[in-house]
């Protein structure tokens, strides 16, 4: 019977299934589960959902209502990245430092590697980068190692820049990251103001909000992927929390990537 209780939902979508656990407010332990529908993965959520609350007496509705954290673990970003079905990304950073990811460190070639590929160094390749070299834009500008401006950003050329992105490369999102952003990330903010004035529609993502901390090759490679991933996870979780409030459940959703 749908009651005054409190419930705690953890929900994990698999390439195959997706699980649903529910624990009640006196420990009790409600399993479920639904098979995974890659081409819109909401509905195996709310299947889960389906079998887990039949077992509690509740409808969906009732069991969402009487949740008060509802925590969802996704590999929605992940899959996009390995098969290269992010959006189309293009990238603004400090002026001489364009050629960053693809010059990238001197592991770079064996990372992820198991120990007997890292064996044959010589023969390893590049991985394929997420932005092309022709969609990695530089701009005047430069911060010290204190946080000092000694280069004032050029705006106007910032504006030709994103304009050529935009409207000459088909760019849907934006990846910023300058050299110092971590010590001051000023010249970042105005960027992001800049293409969110021009183009509100085009996703834009600042190395300082993702990654606040020395070596650019890494914040580059972390702000490549937000905004290759961005948009997309952006409107999965809209929808499936707009599903979720619909059905009763009156809490922000916790979204853990795996």
């Amino acid at each position: 019977m749908e009651g005054e209780r409190s419930y705690l939902i953890g929900i994990d979508t698999g390439g195959t299934f997706t699980d649903c656990v529910v624990v009640g407010q006196d420990g009790e332990v409600t399993i479920g589960k639904a098979p995974s529908t890659p081409d819109d993965f909401s509905r195996g959520i709310l299947d889960a959902l389906g079998v887990v609350a039949k077992d509690l007496g509740f409808t969906t509705e009732g069991l969402l209502s009487n949740t008060k954290l509802l925590s969802h673990g996704t590999t929605v970003a992940t899959n996009a990245t390995i098969t290269r079905q992010g959006v189309k990304t293009g990238m603004i950073t400090t002026k001489g430092f364009e050629d960053t990811p693809f010059i990238m460190r001197g592991k770079g070639r064996v990372d992820g590697l198991l120990e007997m590929d890292i064996r044959h160094e010589t023969v390893a390749r590049k991985p394929e980068q997420l932005v092309p070299r022709w969609r990695v834009k530089g701009v005047a500008e430069r911060v010290d190692c204190f946080g000092n401006v000694v280069v004032q950003l050029n705006e106007k050329e910032v504006r030709q820049e994103v304009k050529n992105l935009v409207e000459d490369e088909g760019v849907e999102s934006i990846a910023i990251c300058l050299l110092w952003s971590f010590v001051n990330p000023q010249h970042e903010k105005m960027i992001k103001r800049i293409i969110n004035e021009m183009y509100p529609e085009i996703y834009a993502t600042i190395s300082y909000d993702l990654a606040a901390a020395l070596h650019e090759y890494a914040r580059m490679n972390t702000t490549i992927i937000d905004a290759f991933v961005g948009p997309l996870t952006h409107t999965y979780f809209k929808s499936l929390s707009a599903q979720f409030e619909k059905k009763g459940y009156k809490h922000p959703l916790m979204i853990m990537q795996s």
